[in-house]
């Protein structure tokens, strides 16, 4: 990469740290760069340290653990472009209090849904928003952030009230080739080159407005705005006497940090939480019985499911070399 290339990013990244926006690094297929050896959690590894994520990484911020690591350290975000000038810009709506809409081409010429099958005109999902607008008697919303993908997709981006959970999905439950970028989340930036194209901001809008009340409602009736969570019961882990004492101190925390996650984060917290804990039983640290007992009673507690919660320990297990 030229040097003006480089100072492009250098000023776009300090102009998103200026609107509130947390950053990551992405690389060419749109992916958080990979993580680095203390991070990298392959049984082949030796140097990965076991851990849950930024909170109680090994080492300082860095480009590990995806959109959790983003920032709003301008120092920081210039440091790590110095050490990877080819990466771009990721946006971490979860962090930044953003949702973006992203609507998708039919690139694969997926048969259009029943649903939509006597709705003429319905090709993609610039379509399927605009019959959505059509509901509510909306106008296109010219007035806020639109970014153009490589693929010929837009993103959409509003910001979000301060304190509202709004999920991502990318199940359709919005509409039909519509994906939904917000809590635990990112878009690439604006400018981003990619394996494909580049993102290319469409008009002269640089900022998102605030989320228009029609959008709000969708989100809301199609379940992108989760109840409030119900009230956690009581867990208390109580270590064996007979335990190796560092294993014990490792799996509590983990059982800690499983049951104290953030409510959007429900799901995500129990994979990272198993995949802890089957790594200190395949490390000879606690017993399988113990550990599968510790995480079953601190999922129940974060109000996850009991099958769900062994499903992901069986698959965690397996990962990890140790299933039955």
């Amino acid at each position: 990469m030229n040097a003006a290339e480089l100072a492009r990013r250098r000023r776009a990244a300090e102009a998103f740290i200026a609107r509130g926006w947390h950053l990551i690094l992405i690389g060419p297929t749109r992916k958080p760069l990979k993580s680095c050896r203390l991070c990298d959690n392959d049984r082949t590894n030796p140097d990965y340290v076991p851990h849950t994520g930024v909170a109680d990484c090994p080492h300082p911020l860095e480009t590990c653990h995806g959109y959790q690591a983003g920032s709003l350290d301008l120092g920081h975000v210039l440091r790590l472009l110095e050490r990877h000038p080819t990466a771009n810009l990721g946006i971490v709506n979860s962090l930044s209090s953003l949702v973006t809409i992203d609507l998708d081409t039919n690139k694969k010429q997926a048969p259009i849904p029943d649903k939509y099958a006597d709705m003429p005109g319905i090709i993609d999902g610039w379509d399927i928003f605009a019959y959505v607008l059509e509901r509510y008697g909306a106008r296109w919303p010219e007035n806020t952030l639109s970014v153009g993908t490589p693929s010929g997709g837009l993103h959409l981006t509003w910001t979000l009230p301060r304190g509202m959970t709004v999920t991502s999905t990318s199940d359709g439950r919005f509409g039909w080739l519509v994906d939904v970028r917000a809590h635990g989340s990112y878009v690439p930036a604006p400018g981003s080159k990619v394996r494909g194209g580049e993102y290319k901001r469409h008009g002269d809008i640089l900022d998102p407005v605030p989320a228009p009340e029609w959008l709000l409602h969708h989100l809301r009736a199609t379940g992108h705005m989760p109840e409030r969570a119900k009230p956690r019961t009581e867990f208390r882990y109580r270590p064996r006497p007979d335990g190796d004492r560092v294993g014990q101190e490792r799996l509590a925390r983990i059982a800690d940090q499983l049951v104290t996650a953030p409510p959007h984060t429900g799901h995500a917290a129990l994979c990272t939480a198993t995949t802890a804990a089957a790594h200190l039983v395949a490390d000879g640290l606690v017993s399988e019985d113990e550990a599968a007992s510790v995480i079953l009673d601190a999922g129940l507690a974060r109000n996850r499911g009991e099958r769900e919660i062994r499903d992901a320990w069986r698959t965690a297990l397996s990962k990890a070399g140790r299933g039955r």
